[in-house]
């Protein structure tokens, strides 16, 4: 084998062994197993989906409900589209099972309150054209945390993006269920988990006032 084409199959090998050994994750990456699978969120049946599967794993908690206690869905604090698209979607689902729930929490006893209550973290992995940086944000509407260098605040070509949609069901002391969901989005579409940034507000300015000194020492 000549020296060139041997220095070419060896690169294209270590460049290969690299792209299967790098912790980052990848959208096109094949899961070795299906319990590592992530799915990737493109339209509002995925988070259709999300809801549909969380509320199937509480409806298997039928003693949650054994004493009669009912679930009201909380909404979120944050103003997004997943949010708001998400808790009917939850109300939806938890119908089609039967999982006893409430409007207004004076419907029941306080003590027989559950109460849903959901959020969501995203977290931005930078592409190899920048430093390894990653820019997280918490709570569905905290704003992305930019912890970057240079020109890198911005998504670039090579990035990708996670959300963890975190659910916990609460009585007045304790979390009774807890559920977590992970999957990718495109990166351009963190407005729909995010809140809006809110603008630093302007500044009135300041007017400079002479004062005049009206007694003059002698």
């Amino acid at each position: 084998m000549k020296p060139a084409r041997s220095i070419l199959l060896l690169s294209a090998g270590l460049a290969v062994n690299s792209g299967c050994n790098t912790t980052m994750p990848r959208v096109n990456q094949v899961p070795d197993s299906l319990k590592e699978e992530q799915a990737q969120l493109t339209a509002l049946k995925h988070w259709q989906d999300l809801a549909e599967e969380m509320a199937e794993e509480l409806a298997k908690r039928g003693d949650l409900f054994k004493d009669g206690q009912k679930v009201i869905v909380e909404p979120s604090e944050y103003d997004t589209a997943f949010s708001k698209a998400f808790q009917k979607f939850v109300l939806r689902a938890f119908q089609d099972r039967n999982i006893p729930v409430i409007h207004e929490p004076g419907e029941v006893e306080p003590g027989l309150v559950l109460s849903l209550n959901y959020n969501v973290q995203n977290i931005r992995h930078l592409g190899p054209k920048s430093n390894p940086v990653v820019n997280v944000a918490e709570g569905v509407g905290t704003g992305v945390n930019k912890v970057v260098t240079g020109d890198r605040s911005r998504p670039v070509e090579g990035d990708t993006e996670e959300v963890l949609v975190f659910t916990s069901l609460s009585d007045q002391s304790k979390d009774v269920f807890v559920f977590t969901q992970i999957a990718y989005i495109d990166i351009l579409e963190s407005h729909f988990y995010l809140e809006q940034k809110i603008e630093k507000p302007r500044s009135l300015g300041t007017t400079r006032i002479p004062v005049i000194n009206e007694k003059k020492n002698i």
